[in-house]
């Protein structure tokens, strides 16, 4: 299987179910970006921090759908799953730290682009809050 993900993974049902929020968010953002611009004057590295944050956000995610799911279906040894997961987390967060070292020291982007690294944690968030109070509303009406 190499490095290709199955075309029916769980890593694509996730990837293609969170999307449509982040071009939400990011429309959201860049929007709040233009009247930004509008009040203090226009700054590039605004804009392109939000889009290479998005960039960066998504390939984050992404990478641990897949290893969250080469993980589990491996089974096997607990421990070992535990490191490489721990690993995995670890080279991302580097992977992460130095895209953005770059790109700030360039001077490319500004601390915009950290905002959409926290769009997977508000859209899963809403999603079991809403799933959860659609469920508590269904046992009530029973």
């Amino acid at each position: 299987m190499g490095g290709k993900p199955k075309k029916n993974s769980i890593a694509r049902e996730e990837l293609n179910a969170i999307l449509p929020f982040y071009l939400l968010c990011a429309g959201i953002m860049l929007f709040v970006c233009l009247i930004i611009s509008i009040i203090t004057g226009f700054d590039y590295r605004l804009y392109s921090g939000i889009v290479i944050g998005c960039l960066v956000s998504i390939t984050n995610f992404y990478l641990l759908s897949l290893t969250s799911e080469k993980i589990t279906s491996r089974g096997g040894d607990k421990k070992r799953a535990g490191i490489n997961a721990g690993a995995s987390y670890g080279a991302r967060y580097i992977g992460m730290f130095v895209i953005f070292s770059i790109f700030f020291k360039l001077e490319i982007i500004n601390a915009a682009a950290l905002i959409p690294l926290f769009i997977p944690k508000i859209f899963y968030t809403f999603k079991y809050t809403l799933i959860k109070s659609a469920a508590d509303n269904k046992k009530t009406t029973d």
